[in-house]
């Protein structure tokens, strides 16, 4: 009843977004593997949500990949009307990871098999209260000691396919295991769930 009052686009793609790594990569930016030549003749604009989207690097560097060169926007909160659009469901897991492998096939070259330890020092939560200990011990036993924050999104594939041994604690940079190779040895540190009353992180502070 009150489409007259909306802000209305005409062929787009509409993807959304999430802040949170995992759902991005996971359960929003895998759409865009659908769009097709058939698509992309009949679109002018790949809309992103911008509601929830700290940094937009990530979907920058896939569409370069995919050389899509339509209009990009970022909508703010709101009430959209959307004519001759596609809204594409999602794929399955399997098939994301497929397409992910496939299309970013280019940077799974092996140079040489490392040992990482993921560091969350720019994470508001589950922080390691000996880390600085843990991680002198670890660097005696060669591990690489890794921000991912720090990486652009082709080196963290790259990074993680030449992965021998991972340890890290609970979070979302751990979806990048989708891109590891077949038996890459995997420590991921958790709570102990048998303490039920105790906190299994320390605050940021």
């Amino acid at each position: 009843e009150n489409t007259d009052q909306m802000i209305s686009f005409n062929k787009a793609f509409i993807v959304g977004s999430s802040n949170n790594y995992y759902h991005l990569l996971i359960d929003w930016l895998p759409r865009l593997f659908a769009l097709n030549k058939h698509i992309l003749k009949n679109i002018d604009k790949v809309i992103f949500s911008s509601e929830y989207l700290q940094s937009n690097y990530l979907v920058q560097f896939i569409l370069n990949e995919f050389k899509i060169d339509k209009e990009i926007l970022f909508l703010k909160k709101g009430s959209y009307l959307f004519k001759d659009s596609f809204i594409p469901i999602n794929f399955s897991l399997e098939e994301k990871i497929f397409f992910y492998r496939k299309n970013f096939s280019n940077y799974m070259k092996f140079q040489n098999e490392e040992k990482i330890y993921i560091v969350r020092k720019d994470s508001k939560n589950r922080k390691i209260i000996n880390e600085d200990k843990l991680i002198k011990f670890l660097k005696k036993q060669d591990f690489k000691i890794v921000q991912l924050s720090k990486y652009e999104f082709k080196d963290q594939i790259s990074l993680f396919y030449n992965a021998k041994i991972i340890i890290s604690m609970h979070g979302a940079g751990l979806t990048n295991l989708i891109l590891c190779r077949t038996n890459t040895q995997v420590i991921e540190i958790v709570h102990d769930v048998n303490k039920k009353d105790e906190d299994w992180f320390c605050s940021s502070t």
